[in-house]
């Protein structure tokens, strides 16, 4: 199964997109058992950002500048553009992803959680080393004044 690392992340106004990540983990957990006795694997592929139309998508609010989430939204994209344009973001390559994939169906590696990118790999180390006021306020401070 595929996803993102949207599994262990949430940013401002994209709630059920990472509503649909969080549950595809636990649907693929809850899967992974029911199958195992079967000897079929499942495993969890989870990249982290790449450069695409995915981010201007995943929305569910599109407020303007008078809504009450306009400096929420304004920070939001200050800090996904910078993201966006900076040359050293570790922005995930759509190789790596595909080479995780031909690994994992050759039994070259049998993780059941694959991370893909620096990125995701980034992200779910602050959140695992972090309590979880820490890593909220941590995430937060990028998005809210």
């Amino acid at each position: 199964m595929s996803s993102s690392i949207g599994l262990s992340v949430d940013i401002p106004l994209s709630s059920v997109y990472a509503m649909s990540k969080f549950a595809l983990e636990g649907l693929s957990e809850g899967v992974y058992y029911e199958l195992k006795s079967q000897n079929i694997d499942i495993h969890l592929v989870e990249p982290g950002g790449f450069r695409s139309s995915l981010g201007a998508n995943a929305f569910m609010i599109q407020p303007g500048k008078n809504s009450v989430y306009g400096e929420i939204n304004e920070c939001l994209n200050t800090y996904l553009e910078s993201k966006a344009t900076d040359i050293h973001c570790p922005h995930t390559d759509m190789e790596d992803i595909v080479k995780t994939v031909y690994k994992l169906a050759t039994g070259e590696i049998d993780s059941f959680r694959n991370l893909v990118g620096g990125d995701a790999k980034e992200i779910l180390d602050l959140r695992s080393n972090n309590s979880i006021e820490e890593y909220l306020q941590r995430i937060g401070s990028r998005f809210i004044r």
